[in-house]
């Protein structure tokens, strides 16, 4: 589906040469991403049961909502 690497102090999914990121959006990529857990009332992202979830696309921090 696409590339992950699990680092010491994050997870990195790279899209780059996935079907995925044809057409969708970064918040539907994140929902179909293993152990990522959307919680759409009250925006926030969890990741492996963990909150506090920094979202970074290219290196910057983002808000999707």
């Amino acid at each position: 589906m696409y590339d992950t690497t699990h680092k010491v102090d994050r997870l990195v999914i790279n899209i780059e040469n996935s079907i995925v990121s044809v057409g969708g959006t970064a918040l539907e990529i994140l929902e179909r991403s293993p152990g990522v857990v959307i919680n759409r009332q009250n925006n926030t992202i969890s990741l492996v049961g963990k909150e506090g979830v920094v979202l970074l696309i290219n290196g910057k921090n983002s808000n999707i909502n």
